[in-house]
């Protein structure tokens, strides 16, 4: 960050650029093996691990989010942009009350980025391949780490399970050679040793977020994307069975 104002009189970023992929419906050819695909799972998941072990305080970062009561207050912001929820689908108002009803504390304080997700990474070109940059940090906050974990689950489609706006985004991972998410879980445990025996609630708080984004961007107007039928009820459908059960 620049902020010597004499240079364009606004404070500006200066960004390396990269060439590489960035992939999302598909995986390019120069990287459609099993292998690569297989790697490239892997390497998220680690990824995702490493920057939660980073330790921010001998950073200096104290100053860059408040993670106590992290959890409460995130749902509480949320549920704010649209405070008539239960004027909407029942969905919303059902999903709402489960997890306010069930807000756990904080399973650790750590940078998470906010939308850690196959489509917000670049790789290069070429094989073999290696993860070049995370992009698109501007949520990025101090917070609990199960948001980020169930944050990147949730944007990773499944074979034979109907898929949310932001799955859509990940078609890519159905492809021979990513890992399930199941296995992406199990991984992320092995390298960070967490107890994820809660990550339901974060899972159903994620797609109700995401609901409540897409209902929120629709009614500011100015994207047609938003107001194609049926984008937020394809995230509160993805978890009603989950509170139900």
């Amino acid at each position: 960050m620049e902020d010597a104002l004499e240079v364009l009189d606004v404070p500006f970023h200066i960004m390396e650029y990269l060439a590489g992929e960035v992939i999302t419906d598909s995986t390019p050819d120069a990287l459609a093996i099993p292998a690569q695909r297989q790697f490239m799972a892997e390497t998220l998941v680690d990824t995702l691990v490493a920057l939660h072990k980073v330790d921010w305080r001998a950073r200096g970062l104290e100053g860059f989010g408040k993670p106590d009561g992290f959890n409460a207050r995130h749902f509480k912001r949320i549920k704010s942009l649209i405070p008539d929820d239960a004027n909407l689908s029942p969905a919303f108002a059902e999903l709402s009350q489960w997890l306010a009803a069930n807000i756990p504390m904080e399973s650790d304080a750590c940078i998470v980025h906010n939308d850690f997700r196959i489509g917000n990474v670049m790789w290069k070109a070429t094989a073999p391949t290696q993860l070049l940059a995370v992009l698109d940090w501007e949520l990025a906050t101090l917070g609990d780490p199960l948001f980020d974990l169930a944050y990147f689950i949730n944007c990773y489609p499944r074979h034979d399970v109907a898929r949310t706006p932001t799955q859509d985004l990940a078609a890519a991972v159905l492809e021979d050679g990513y890992l399930e998410p199941a296995d992406l879980i199990a991984r992320y445990v092995a390298g960070s040793g967490r107890d994820v025996s809660n990550l339901k609630w974060y899972q159903v708080f994620v797609d109700w977020k995401l609901a409540i984004l897409y209902e929120y961007s629709r009614r500011l107007g100015g994207d047609d994307y938003y107001q194609q039928t049926g984008l937020v009820e394809r995230f509160l459908n993805a978890e009603l069975s989950s509170v139900a059960s």
